[in-house]
């Protein structure tokens, strides 16, 4: 079994070797940057998405100025509409840190015993450390040399074999077929992680379990509990179950009338399975939609009509 990982993207800028540079990849590369977050030190953080906001959150609370820098129009670009964008962002904001969205870093600068950040519209961002969060590739040199088949990761099948019999990869590294949304995927988040590590050590000892996980991530910023699972790009239709102003409230993405993915923001966990079996039986909620936005409706009962 093959599960080499993935290893954080290196943007093409000048500058990104120097030290006081972070990536959060590794224990050691987390040693090396809450070493540098001293209070009243100042940093920037490049990158929006679910790492660098909780990055940005834990360094704040360490009493570190933050500034945020996203090439996107607003916080988590990938798959946040504006207005949930918004909400969180200014949250974060009122908590202390700083935002420089539709903005990116030309290069980063040594100056005397600091740095200076450069950004595109010709700001300069002085900090005493940086910590780059823009993604990760996953290491598929290993499969290369093997023969495997690589496309955006090492191609596995549903028992996550790879185009050798024989052997397998799992996690980050893997390029597997989502049997719920029927199509090829690249995850990666711990559960996935976790499950297809598990998966090919029964395939491996003479099983036939095909993959069958319903991916999911969760992350925690400042005092919001985030949960969300499924396939959000897969959505032309988006509802609101509670209130979205209040930090209290579920994003609810359907497709053709069935439920394709949430997002959950210090929600209930006991509703997160139910949400779970309605993507996973893709039931027809036509005519349901204004009971999935009702708070006092539970989402129990929408599985049993």
């Amino acid at each position: 079994m093959i599960a080499t990982g993935g290893r954080p993207v290196h943007p093409k800028i000048p500058g990104t070797d120097l030290p006081g540079v972070h990536y959060l990849r590794t224990l050691n590369d987390c040693l090396g940057l809450a070493a540098d977050a001293t209070p009243g030190s100042m940093a920037v953080l490049t990158g929006a998405g679910f790492i660098g906001l909780e990055v940005a959150a834990s360094l704040t609370q360490r009493g570190v100025q933050v500034t945020v820098v996203e090439t996107g129009p607003h916080i988590w670009p990938r798959f946040a509409d504006e207005a949930l964008a918004r909400v969180v962002q200014e949250y974060c904001a009122a908590k202390g840190i700083e935002f420089r969205t539709g903005e990116s870093v030309t290069e980063i600068q040594q100056q005397n015993d600091t740095l200076a950040v450069l950004l595109k519209s010709g700001a300069v961002l002085p900090c005493n450390f940086v910590c780059i969060g823009v993604g990760i590739v996953p290491n598929v040199e290993l499969a290369q040399q093997a023969g495997l088949t690589v496309e955006n990761g090492i191609v596995v099948d549903e028992y996550l074999q790879t185009s050798q019999p024989g052997i397998y990869a799992a996690g980050d590294v893997a390029n597997y077929v989502d049997p719920l949304f029927g199509k090829r995927r690249w995850v990666e988040h711990w559960g996935h992680a976790e499950y297809s590590g598990q998966l090919p050590a029964h395939n491996m000892t003479g099983a036939r379990r095909p993959y069958d996980l319903l991916t999911y991530v969760w992350s925690d910023i400042f005092d919001l509990h985030l949960e969300f699972a499924g396939d959000e790009q897969e959505h032309d239709r988006v509802l609101l179950r509670g209130k979205l102003e209040h930090l209290s409230c579920i994003m609810l993405y359907l497709k053709h009338h069935r439920l394709m993915a949430y997002f959950v923001i210090n929600g209930n966990n006991k509703d997160l399975p139910h949400l779970q079996k309605l993507i996973k039986s893709k039931k027809d909620l036509s005519g349901r939609e204004t009971a999935l936005q009702d708070p006092t409706m539970t989402l129990k009962s929408l599985l049993a009509t």
